[in-house]
């Protein structure tokens, strides 16, 4: 879909069913690697993020909301960037004052630095791998515990961890932007979840052996639930 189509209906006060389909549908968009024009922009994603959110969680589609959200971080990590090199430039021309270039008044450029600052791009990363990993971790639970989507646990496990699962292509855009640190913490994820599974599993055999009904087979994947 056109962006400037986009813009337009995200100023309109209210959408019908069709409008708001063609905004939701920024959530299938591919960014490539790398690269910064044509990316959406922020009010289109948090259209799109809301829309998911609200008013109810639409858990089929957290895949999608974590590769807007890791759209949203790629844009965060552009603009620090930019600001980096504000700051550089600030300091060359007030060295070397040219009266054609304005520099930045002493209190933006202050902010700059407060938004610069190691410890705060640390909390921010942060927050994104731990909504990252928790929202996994919520999706899961959620298929186990509802029988009308359980069915679909190893579809969205294939997804989560595709590597986990003999497949070394990523296919979603937070795949791809994670540190080795990262993708070390989002393995545990894994680990975690698979472990879950299985106890939850023996737990159900355990409690339906103590009612005298028979233990039926749950499989969720041979290489994880044994």
């Amino acid at each position: 879909m056109d962006l400037d189509e986009l813009r337009e209906l995200l100023l309109k006060p209210e959408h019908t069913d069709e409008e708001q389909e063609k905004i939701l549908g920024l959530i299938d968009l591919t960014i490539p690697r790398g690269a910064v024009h044509g990316e959406p922009s922020l009010d289109a994603l948090l259209y799109a993020a809301q829309g998911i959110l609200y008013p109810t969680l639409s858990f089929d589609h957290i895949p999608e909301l974590l590769d807007i959200l890791t759209q949203i971080e790629r844009t965060r990590g552009f603009y620090r960037e930019h600001a980096k090199w504000t700051l550089i430039w600030q300091r060359f021309y007030e060295m070397r004052p040219d009266p054609k270039v304005r520099v930045l008044r002493k209190v933006d450029k202050e902010a700059i630095k407060k938004l610069l600052k190691p410890q705060r791009l640390d909390k921010t990363r942060a927050l994104f791998t731990n909504i990252l990993e928790n929202a996994i971790r919520v999706h899961v639970l959620h298929l186990w515990t509802h029988a009308e989507h359980s069915y679909r646990l190893h579809h969205y496990l294939r997804i989560y961890f595709p590597w986990a699962h003999g497949r070394n292509d990523s296919q979603r855009l937070y795949h791809t932007f994670l540190s080795p640190e990262e993708e070390g913490r989002l393995a545990d994820v894994a680990v975690s979840c698979f472990q879950f599974l299985r106890d939850a599993k023996l737990w159900e055999e355990r409690r339906l052996r103590e009612l005298d009904v028979p233990v039926y087979v749950f499989r969720c994947g041979d290489s994880f639930m044994g």
